[in-house]
Order: C-alpha cells, then sequence, then structure tokens
C-alpha cells in the first residue's frame, strides 16, 4: 500500500487549515499589545480564564490584562461583588468596552483592569465537563514490524468538581495482499480523585497493550498511584504520579509473566507562540522488582497546532522500550506520526 499521496494530501490539508482563524468573540488585550480572543469564563486568585476554540481554557494572570472587549454585552461580576456594565464606548473595532462602579480599592496602570465573570457549573459543583479528541495519523514505524500505515488514536475527559476520569486509546492494523502486516492496539484509563485545597491527588491506572508482532497477546498493568501538580495553567501545566503497579503478560509462543514493581508517570502541556503551537509529553516507566522481569518505558512527545473550528494538526513521536522482549522480537519500537484531528 502506497501511502505517499497520503501523506502529501494531510500535509496539504494541514498548510491550509493553519491559515484560517476562528471568528473572534471576547477579546483580552495584554499589556505587550497581544490580542487573545475566546470567550471569557471566570477569573479567580489573580487570574482571568479565556475559553478558546484552539487552545482550551487559557488561565492568564491578571496583572497582564489591559483590557478586556466583549463580543456581546453581559453582566459580568466584579470582586467587590458589584455587578459591572458595558459601556456604551467603543474601541476602534466597534467592540463595547468593559466598564463598572468604581471600585473601592484603586486600580494602577499595572494592576487588574478587568474583574472577572461566572465560574463553569462544574467548577461550583453542579455538572461536569467533558472533552475529548480524534486523530487520523499516517504513522512510519520501525521495529517489529517496520511499516507506513494509517492508525486512529481518541481521548476522552470527563470532570467535575473532584473527580477526573482520561481515556485513551490507540489502533493501527493493516494488510498488504492479504498478509498481516501491522495489528496492535493500547488502551489506557485513569481516575483521579482531587484533594481539596491541595495540588495532591490520588488516582488509580489501567492499561491495556496487544501487539501481534511482539508476540504480545495482551498485557495489563494495574494500581493505584499518588500524584502532585507541579503547575496548571497560565499556558503550562505539568503533573507526575507514582504507584505501585502490578504487571501481567500474556503472550502467544512463550511463557506468561506477572511482576510488581514502582511506575512513574510524567505528564506536561505548554503553549507557545499566543497559543497557536503546544508542547506536549507524556510517559510511563515501570521497574519490575523481580530479578529477570522486565523494565518497560513508553513515552508520547509532540507539537500540535489548534486551527480552525476544531481542527488539530499534530506530529509525534512515540517509543515502545521492553526490556525483555520475547525470543526473535526487537526490544524498542519507534512510531513517527502525522495527525489530522477534531477536538471539543
Amino acid at each position: 500500500m502506497n501511502l505517499q499521496p497520503l501523506s502529501i494530501a494531510l500535509m496539504i490539508i494541514v498548510s491550509w487549515l493553519a491559515v484560517v482563524r476562528p471568528a473572534v468573540a471576547d477579546a483580552v488585550v495584554m499589556s505587550n499589545g497581544d490580542r487573545l480572543t475566546g470567550k471569557v469564563v471566570r477569573e479567580d486568585e489573580g487570574r482571568l480564564e479565556l475559553r478558546t476554540g484552539y487552545a482550551g481554557v487559557l488561565k492568564i494572570d491578571r496583572k497582564k490584562v489591559t483590557r478586556v472587549l466583549f463580543d456581546e454585552p453581559a453582566p459580568v461580576l466584579a470582586d467587590d461583588e458589584r455587578a459591572a456594565t458595558v459601556a456604551t464606548s467603543y474601541d476602534d473595532d466597534d467592540r463595547p468596552m468593559l466598564s463598572r462602579p468604581p471600585p473601592s480599592r484603586q486600580v494602577t496602570d499595572d494592576g487588574p483592569k478587568v474583574e472577572a465573570t461566572d465560574p463553569e457549573p462544574w467548577e461550583m459543583g453542579k455538572g461536569h465537563r467533558l472533552e475529548g479528541r480524534v486523530n487520523l495519523s499516517l504513522e512510519n514505524d520501525q521495529g517489529n514490524s517496520p511499516s507506513q500505515q494509517l492508525g486512529i488514536d481518541f481521548m476522552l475527559s470527563y470532570r467535575d468538581l473532584r473527580d477526573e476520569l482520561e481515556s485513551y486509546a490507540e489502533l493501527a492494523y493493516e494488510t498488504t495482499r492479504g498478509v498481516k502486516t501491522t495489528d496492535n492496539w493500547s488502551l489506557n484509563n485513569k481516575y483521579s480523585h482531587f484533594l481539596k485545597g491541595s495540588r495532591w491527588y490520588g488516582s488509580a491506572w489501567l492499561r491495556l497493550k496487544h501487539d501481534y508482532f511482539a508476540d504480545l497477546r495482551l498485557r495489563y498493568l494495574v494500581g493505584p498511584g499518588l500524584g502532585y501538580k507541579f503547575f496548571d495553567g497560565l499556558g503550562l501545566s505539568l503533573r507526575a504520579e507514582i504507584g505501585p503497579i502490578y504487571l501481567n503478560q500474556d503472550f502467544y509462543e512463550q511463557d506468561d509473566t506477572h511482576a510488581w514493581g514502582p511506575a512513574l508517570f510524567l505528564d506536561y502541556d505548554q503553549n507557545f507562540w499566543d497559543n497557536h503551537l503546544q508542547l506536549y509529553h507524556r510517559s510511563m516507566g515501570y521497574a519490575s522488582v523481580g530479578e529477570g522481569d522486565p523494565n518497560l518505558w513508553v513515552s508520547w512527545t509532540g507539537l500540535r497546532m489548534p486551527m480552525s473550528w476544531g481542527v488539530v494538526g499534530t506530529v509525534e513521536y512515540k517509543i515502545n522500550y521492553d526490556s525483555d522482549p520475547a525470543p526473535g522480537t526487537k526490544s524498542t519500537d519507534t512510531t513517527l506520526g502525522l495527525k489530522i484531528g477534531y477536538e471539543w
């Protein structure tokens, strides 16, 4: 199967969509002159939150905000709990500017100019938030099944005030002239419970993997974890988890194995270039405690480019390492993928 024409088509689509920008809504003008567009959803603890279609919810230091231009007149809630009103004056783009009754404290030139809006319902303990992403990818694999093939992956995230459930799955399957050349999939699930007023949270993991050409019928890892959020907001997210994990491997040819050991999970995401580019890294490292038992490493590192109408382009590099592979198979698989997807 010749995938070169499809590769060229995907690159053309990514390049064309990158120059098409969505219609503006609310506009946040920064002190350095930058303008961010989206929907202002709240302000809390010195931050203004802007929901965008290209980078999710951005948490902005309100001291860096010069003004907010609202797409539609609407009342908001000020710090002193007095209702703000939309003025009859407009900026150069004929968009209404925010005004409010004189505050009880002095506002300096480098201080906050905008006081905020109502939080999302789930942040007040009412309802939930559901987000997702699905990608079609052209992949170049090196390792146990070196080939070029199409793949699909999806991510779902459910979040309420204290709990979060995440699910991420990948699938790659291909035949050439009736002969199977690629057959692997994985499913990673995680539940997290956030402690009130703390950066600490508890988690539970269940990770499943199948890889025919690595002789792996099914591998699963399951166990609890303790996590900590180092950064959460202002375009930077970093958290880590550690916990005892049980590993079970069911092979086609060799003897099945099982082991215990500690595992470390990392999740990093950062926005660049006015949130038009996102760098991310997710990884899991596992070290079994028994002699001769496997050590594992899997990581996804990529650049994600939000576009218009929820469309996202991504370049991603994935590594799968097994220190004790089945006889006749390689210890390391790598995948370079070009993805085009949709997020909501």
